[in-house]
């Protein structure tokens, strides 16, 4: 029983040893953290748009007409 006694008292002290002995880590140099927001009030000079026409009809050629009808508006009205 003294035996198991110093034998389980040597294993703790064994295991708390390099505890013990670590040292926190250098702290490291010093650090700025920001956030932040701009906002900028002047007209657009460029803008990009994608438009899409979709047409059913009896044909291809007439779907493909349909099609170019519409977007030749849509281009007209947006210059």
């Amino acid at each position: 029983m003294v035996k198991s006694i110093c034998s389980s008292s040597l294993l703790v002290l064994a295991l708390a040893a390099p505890v013990a002995a670590q040292q926190p880590p250098p702290p490291g140099p010093p650090v700025i953290v920001t956030t932040g927001e701009g906002v900028v009030k002047q007209a657009p000079d460029r803008a990009w748009v994608s438009i899409a026409a979709e047409s059913r009809a009896r044909t291809a050629q007439e779907a493909q007409k349909l099609n170019i009808d519409a977007m030749t508006a849509v281009v007209e009205k947006i210059r």
